[in-house]
């Protein structure tokens, strides 16, 4: 193998084995007829050995060979990409070398970490990874949509519509036997990304690179080198054109015509202009650009939960900042966004980073955060997580008091029914919400109107009437009159219902619905603005007072402060309450020092927990 990649590179530096396939066919019919030349036969020959020797090697990547020679022959490969040209990468045939590695079972993990700890931090390589990987993850979202669609084309075998015809019918038969899952595929996709800055090094932030070539002169001077490395922009490439200085940065959107009219330019230069090759690769913005398209055809795909999880883990402070168009991500934080739970809130938390650092209008946020406050939250594994980005998300100061107020009241009947650390973080909740919105505060005092003579005054009010059947009743089973009795007294029943009924709403109409007994809140209601929580009260904070465990009971004081007070009052820190669990409270409530401890008294040792025969009807078929 090692043998063949020398032979192979010394034809292509002694010019007997050139980049583009010699014409055999040609070359065989000219040598038959007496009219070729034995040079062009052996190149096409020659030729077609290299093409073989590039085939075997690809099948040892998707064998399942020892790792030690599927690196071997990573590198030999690797070597063909920058060997066939001075200072030319070869994308082709790097692509269909990446192809084999990513798609096949039998490719080994080592060659994958060779890839990712030595090859990744070259411009070349790094743009052309990214570019198979874009190419890859569009193929195989393709093929899950041909899938659900009833196709029988594999899951990452489906080849791009607008591909070129030539190689891809070598690149279908690499890939054929043996390919990945497409949530492996994915997985694998991450890793590669995830490794990856937005620019390589030595690029950075700057510019795109434009080398100043009329101030560069043979000859060779003290201060060559850092012409050299300005020129560059500190790039590093396998291909050798940065090092060497023989590369400009390509405009990223020039088109047919500013090529050529660059071209002209070289042309008209002098011998050093013509030199000089111009690849996108060395073009910050071309680079930052394929960064963003292949996260954004990765991200299109059926993405695996744990690779979900982990993407929108780091979307606000690694993906986000690095694309160049990060509103192009909103149709999928949004997709995410409607699995609810732990997910939801990271996508949310996505949103909210668009929202405000890139403009993007989402009017519904907060009722979509509203949304996902649910019981289950509270018995969540990452529960702290999702509850320090809530706590982030509300602490504003600019969020509207109705939507406050239905956060304060959702909490407060979600703390109902929590587990008791859940308790204790909905309380502290609420105790942050409502100081940081006076306008809630009603919501824990909410004086009768007209004050408490008024109050007074309505207790005095005449008693309701008895209550009326839903269905009117026949008369002999009411014991009513006969119908002349009741045409008879039905003015005066009529008088009488008209001065009761002005009492009723006489009493009715200065208190209003809390008065009643009756909670107006809708907590079935999916919009906060619609929820009525600002004419509600806190009745649930009376409840949790009489809670069972005596602490969630003492942390209810919180609320008794005068909130408004900025000066005696501060928010609570959630960060200590979002590890609370059984064990750490009742770790807690152990190492409590208790100055007095009452005693059980007995006479003789209790054998049993209830006497006998006394609960035998209530725990039948127990032994206490």
């Amino acid at each position: 193998m090692h043998s063949l990649r020398l032979f192979f590179i010394d034809s292509f530096e002694r010019g007997e084995l050139g980049a583009k396939p010699v014409a055999a066919k040609e070359g065989e019919d000219a040598a038959a007829d007496g009219q070729g030349s034995p040079e062009a036969v052996f190149a096409a020959w020659l030729h077609r050995q290299y093409l073989a020797y590039q085939a075997a090697l690809l099948h040892l990547l998707g064998a399942h060979a020892p790792p030690r020679t599927q690196v071997a022959a990573f590198a030999a490969l690797m070597e063909c990409v920058r060997g066939e040209r001075p200072g030319v990468f070869n994308n082709r045939l790097y692509h269909r070398l990446l192809s084999v590695l990513l798609r096949s079972e039998g490719a080994a993990p080592e060659v994958l970490g060779l890839l990712i700890a030595k090859f990744l931090n070259l411009a070349d390589v790094r743009y052309f990874t990214l570019a198979s990987i874009a190419k890859l993850a569009k193929q195989a979202k393709q093929a899950q949509q041909t899938q659900r669609a009833g196709g029988k084309r594999g899951a990452c075998g489906a080849a791009d519509a607008g591909s070129e015809s030539e190689g891809e019918g070598e690149e279908e038969a690499e890939a054929e036997a043996g390919q990945v899952s497409a949530a492996d595929l994915a997985r694998t996709l991450h890793d590669i990304l995830s490794n990856l800055e937005p620019t390589p090094p030595g690029m950075g932030g700057a510019a795109p690179l434009q080398p100043d070539t009329q101030q560069r002169a043979y000859g060779g001077s003290s201060g060559e080198e850092e012409e050299e490395e300005e020129a560059s922009g500190g790039l590093r490439s396998w291909c050798g054109a940065a090092e060497v200085g023989i590369v400009a940065a390509a405009n990223a959107g020039e088109g047919s015509r500013q090529r050529k009219r660059q071209r002209a330019l070289l042309g008209s230069g002098g011998a050093e202009q013509q030199q000089q090759q111009r690849a996108k690769w060395a073009n910050t913005k071309a680079q930052q650009r394929m960064y963003s398209d292949a996260w954004l055809a990765v991200l299109r795909m059926d993405l695996p939960e744990d690779v979900l999880k982990k993407v929108l883990a780091h979307m606000h402070d690694v993906i986000i900042p690095s694309l160049a168009n990060p509103v192009l991500l909103a149709d999928f934080l949004t997709a995410a966004l409607d699995q609810g739970g732990l997910t939801g809130m990271l996508a949310l938390h996505g949103i909210f980073t668009l929202v405000t650092r890139h403009g993007l209008e989402y009017p519904r946020f907060y009722a979509r955060l509203y949304q996902l406050l649910t019981p289950e939250a509270f018995h969540a594994k990452h529960r702290a997580r999702f509850f320090s980005l809530a706590d982030a998300f509300l602490a504003s100061g600019m969020v509207p008091a109705y939507t406050a107020g239905a956060f304060v009241k959702r909490l407060a009947r979600l703390a109902l029914g929590a587990p008791p650390a859940g308790a204790l973080l909905a309380l502290a909740f609420m105790h942050n919400l409502m100081r940081r919105h006076p306008a809630t505060m009603q919501l824990l005092h909410r004086p009768p109107r007209g004050g408490l003579a008024g109050a007074a005054a309505e207790a005095a009010v005449a008693p309701a009437p008895a209550p009326q059947p839903l269905l009117p009743l026949p008369p002999h089973v009411t014991g009513a009159a006969s119908a002349q009795q009741q045409k008879q007294q039905q003015p005066a029943a009529n008088g009488t219902a008209h001065a009761g009924s002005e009492q009723r709403d006489a009493a009715k109409q200065p208190s209003g619905p809390v008065w009643q007994g009756q909670d107006v809140f809708d907590y079935s209601e999916p919009d906060p603005a619609n929820s009525r929580a600002l004419e509600s009260s806190l009745w649930e904070l009376e409840a949790l007072r009489q809670h069972a465990n005596p602490q969630v009971a003492a942390y209810c004081t919180v609320l008794d402060k005068d909130l408004r007070d900025r000066k005696k009052t501060s928010e609570l820190d959630v960060s200590d309450l979002l590890a609370s669990s059984y064990a750490s409270l009742f770790a807690v409530e152990a190492g409590r020092r208790l100055k007095a401890v009452p005693t059980a008294f007995y006479r003789a040792p209790p054998e049993r927990l209830f006497e006998a025969g006394g609960a035998g009807a209530d725990w039948a078929g127990w032994v206490l």
